[in-house]
C-alpha cells in the first residue's frame, strides 16, 4: 500500500498528460467583444481629433451608444486663445477705426467723405465674407442656414456698393445701418455664434463707435 502511495499513480481512464477544461480556459487570451472593439476605436479617434486644438470636430457615435437618451454627437472643445492673442485681435480691430476717426476729424477737405465711404464698404465686404467661412467650418447646421447666411452677406455687400455709388451723403446713413446688420446677424444666426465671448464684446463696442462716426459725418454734411 505504501508503494502503491509513493508511486502515485493517475486514476484509472482518467488522462492527467491533457489539460482540462478549465485550465484551457484560464490559459486562452481574453477576447474583446464587438462593442467593446467599437468603443475603442471611437475613443482612440477622440483623442487624436482632440490632438489638433485648434479645430472642432464633430463625429457620431450612434451605433456605439450603451446609454440611452446619450446625445450621439461628441463635439472636441477647442482651445481658447491665449490673453496676447486676444489683446491683438482687440488692438488690430480697434486699430480699423482710425481711417474713419482721422476722416472725420477732416471732414472739411475733399478727399474724406469719398475716402471714408470706400473704406466703410471694404470692411463692410470683409465682414461679409468672413460669414460665409465661419458657417462652413461649423459644419453641423441645415442647408436653408447657409444659404440665408450667403444670400445675407451678398446682399449686404450689393446694398453697400450701390450706396456708394448712387446716393452721394445718404450712403453714410445706409453704411452705419449695414454695420449694425453685421453685429445683429453675428449675434442672432446660429451658425454665426461660434465666436468667443470676448470677441462678441468687442464687436459691441467697434460697431457702436463705427456706426457714431458715420451718423455724425452724416449729420455735418447735411
Amino acid at each position: 500500500h505504501d508503494l502503491y502511495k509513493s508511486a502515485q499513480l493517475p486514476d484509472r481512464g482518467r488522462d492527467t498528460s491533457r489539460p482540462t477544461r478549465r485550465q484551457k480556459r484560464k490559459a486562452r487570451p481574453a477576447r474583446l467583444r464587438s462593442w467593446q472593439i467599437c468603443s475603442l476605436r471611437e475613443s482612440r479617434q477622440a483623442l487624436q481629433e482632440m490632438s489638433y486644438p485648434h479645430r472642432e470636430r464633430h463625429f457620431d457615435i450612434t451605433p456605439n451608444l450603451l446609454v440611452p437618451g446619450m446625445s450621439a454627437e461628441i463635439v472636441a472643445p477647442t482651445a481658447p486663445l491665449r490673453l496676447p492673442d486676444q489683446r491683438l485681435v482687440t488692438a488690430l480691430a480697434w486699430a480699423g477705426t482710425l481711417p474713419m476717426l482721422g476722416c472725420l476729424l477732416m471732414i472739411e477737405a475733399p478727399f474724406s467723405v469719398p475716402f471714408l465711404k470706400s473704406y466703410s464698404l471694404s470692411i463692410i465686404a470683409f465682414l461679409s465674407g468672413s460669414w460665409w467661412s465661419t458657417a462652413l467650418a461649423g459644419g453641423n447646421q441645415g442647408g436653408s442656414q447657409l444659404r440665408l447666411i450667403m444670400l445675407l452677406s451678398n446682399l449686404i455687400v450689393i446694398t453697400g456698393v450701390f450706396a456708394v455709388a448712387f446716393t452721394g451723403y445718404l450712403a453714410l446713413l445706409i453704411l452705419a445701418t449695414l454695420f449694425v446688420c453685421l453685429l445683429w446677424g453675428e449675434l442672432t444666426l446660429p451658425a454665426l455664434r461660434l465666436q468667443p465671448a470676448y470677441y462678441r464684446n468687442m464687436r459691441k463696442q467697434v460697431t457702436a463707435f463705427v456706426a457714431t462716426l458715420h451718423l455724425i459725418a452724416f449729420v455735418i454734411q447735411t
